[in-house]
């Protein structure tokens, strides 16, 4: 190879080599990395999914639900002050892994649970609102328009919520008063959510750069684009932008009723 030629090989492996360090940058932010509120969704599909497929009875289901609780008033506490330090996101990732450890355990132990009783049935809507919140709080921290401030006050109200499942299926059982009362306290929560996302308060770029990630995500979408992409409704689906305020919690609350057997008597 002339030493010409030689040299513009090696430019063009350079430019190549450039060009593909500078896409890598761009996307070790991006939503491949999973965050706080990317976890927590996933931990709660999981549990969800265990109560339906019998993996999980009631009460190892409720066990998680209360490690469940614990995280969320880990990261509450951490996204207090608008922050999240590498200490405190280091806690926050042992103590995910943890849960992620104890949700494989349960489900691949020899204990069955029944998909089909009521308890079960109750504690699948439950855990399938979780989903749902969390979801939502996870577009909103993706979008801007909650703030980690924001983002903390509604995980510590998740924490309350995932503690009274907890408690409600400690035994085994739930029954119709104790799912009323949990779906109570999710209908505080759906409120809370859509009240601080559209309280107009947005996160900044600083918050971007030094909120939340567990593994160093800095990658958000442009809010405006978002919006106009999707957004969530109060039951978890979607709507297009121009539709995003209609309110459909009435109607979610008693598709969760209906899905859980609330109307009916037992437990």
């Amino acid at each position: 190879m002339n030493p010409t030629r030689k040299l513009l090989v090696t430019a063009a492996l350079t430019a190549l080599s450039f060009a593909a360090s500078a896409q890598n940058t761009g996307n070790s932010g991006t939503n491949s990395t999973p965050t706080f509120s990317d976890r927590n969704v996933e931990q709660q599909r999981r549990i969800e999914q265990g109560l339906r497929s019998g993996d999980l009875n009631v009460r190892e289901a409720s066990r998680l639900e209360g490690e469940e609780s614990r995280v969320n008033r880990m990261e509450s506490r951490a996204l207090r002050d608008g922050t999240v330090s590498d200490a405190e996101r280091a806690n926050i990732n042992r103590a995910q892994d943890r849960v992620s450890q104890d949700i494989n355990r349960e489900r691949n132990d020899a204990q069955r649970g029944n998909p089909d009783s009521q308890s079960s049935r109750r504690m699948q809507a439950d855990v399938q609102r979780n989903v749902n919140e969390q979801e939502r709080i996870n577009q909103g921290m993706h979008s801007g328009q909650l703030t980690n401030r924001e983002a903390g006050r509604l995980e510590n109200g998740q924490a309350r919520v995932d503690r009274r499942e907890a408690r409600a299926g400690a035994d085994g059982h739930i029954g119709r008063n104790e799912q009323r009362g949990i779906q109570n306290a999710e209908n505080h929560q759906s409120r809370q959510i859509h009240n601080e996302r559209h309280d107009g308060q947005a996160r900044n770029g600083n918050d971007h750069r030094q909120s939340w990630g567990n593994r160093g995500d800095n990658g958000f979408r442009h809010h405006n684009e978002h919006r106009q992409a999707s957004a969530y409704r109060h039951d978890g689906g979607f709507r297009s932008g121009s539709q995003q305020h209609s309110f459909q919690q009435h109607s979610f609350q008693q598709r969760s009723y209906a899905q859980a057997g609330g109307g009916r008597r037992g437990r």
